[in-house]
């Protein structure tokens, strides 16, 4: 993902990301969201910490555990994401210039195709044998 600018601030790929993810699902704590992006704690904290403090974060207690802090976007935070959202609209329109609809159903029909028979190996690898 490239860089996006908000308020003069540079944010690099990786806070992008954070933001993403803390769009599609809403208050996030540290270590959910560590475990999503496959990053360490101290990573994503002091990641938070840095778009808490220009204003595209708000941290708060967890409504089940005050020990934990979840992460949330602003409204702010919201527009940087539309922001990246259409950034990728845009990109992806022009990566499918010319496609017809037929072209874009098959690539559709087909990465299915590809995503079930990877996830039915994953599912028969986990599988005990004498289940």
């Amino acid at each position: 993902m490239a860089h996006h600018r908000s308020n003069g601030v540079t944010l690099d790929p990786d806070l992008c990301r954070y933001l993403v993810h803390l769009d599609l699902r809403g208050p996030t704590g540290v270590l959910d969201l560590a475990e999503l992006v496959d990053h360490n704690h101290p990573k994503v904290s002091r990641s938070l910490a840095r778009l808490e403090e220009i204003g595209l974060v708000a941290r708060a207690d967890a409504p089940h555990d005050r020990r934990v802090k979840t992460a949330e976007l602003t409204p702010e935070g919201r527009r940087v994401v539309a922001s990246i959202n259409e950034g990728r609209r845009r990109l992806l329109d022009k990566a499918f210039a010319g496609w017809t609809d037929r072209d874009r159903a098959d690539l559709a029909r087909l990465t299915r195709r590809f995503s079930d028979g990877v996830q039915a190996l994953i599912d028969a690898r986990d599988t005990p044998p004498d289940a």
